[in-house]
């Protein structure tokens, strides 16, 4: 496999990360580059480790993980969505606005970003089943870092520009979004 397939491998498993930090981003105010900074390294860096602990996992504990990853991905995408669009239709009715998605909490930001790499972890997998040397897995890993880290920053930035325009409507859109994704991660693996 050339690193240009790679790159392609790493693109589409960033689709996921794309999609979460657009959402997120849709119910964050005006935040710092250091905090902007910590949501992108949270990404970048929960893909590749993922990817990484796949890769020496390898065949050990392929058939937990693959019977149960979208499971598990399905189920905090899908308890997130519901909870956006709620708190969202009670602002869009009057009530307090709440923040949604917060890729500021510590807690929801982890959850996210497992939630959004753990396709990277069967990639591990099937990479060491290529027999890849070591060095060559290590510049994957740079590589799957680095196209996460674009695809959280290019969400968190396309976020800011929609925000200013839809509001609440953009927090409902953002849960909606986490659900669809959930649900395409599930059907993605039972098919």
């Amino acid at each position: 496999m050339s690193y240009i397939e790679f790159l392609f491998i790493a693109a589409t498993l960033s689709f996921d990360t794309f999609a979460v930090s657009l959402a997120g981003g849709l119910t964050l105010a005006e935040t710092s580059c250091k905090k902007k900074a910590k949501i992108v390294i949270s990404f970048a860096f929960m893909q590749a480790a993922l990817f990484i602990a796949g890769w020496y996992a390898a065949s050990l504990f392929a058939h937990i993980i693959t019977a149960w990853d979208h499971w598990i991905a399905f189920s905090i995408l899908l308890l997130l969505g519901i909870k956006i669009i709620s708190d969202s239709i009670k602002v869009s009715k009057g009530g307090e606005e709440h923040k949604n998605i917060d890729l500021l909490d510590n807690r929801q930001l982890l959850l996210l970003s497992v939630a959004t790499s753990i396709d990277a972890v069967a990639v591990g997998i099937s990479m060491a089943f290529i027999e890849f040397a070591e060095s060559r897995i290590y510049i994957d890993l740079l590589i799957l870092a680095a196209v996460s880290a674009i695809a959280a920053f290019a969400g968190l930035s396309g976020a800011a520009k929609i925000r200013e325009r839809f509001c609440w409507k953009a927090s409902l859109a953002g849960g909606i979004i986490l659900i669809f994704l959930g649900v395409k991660i599930l059907v993605e693996h039972i098919c």
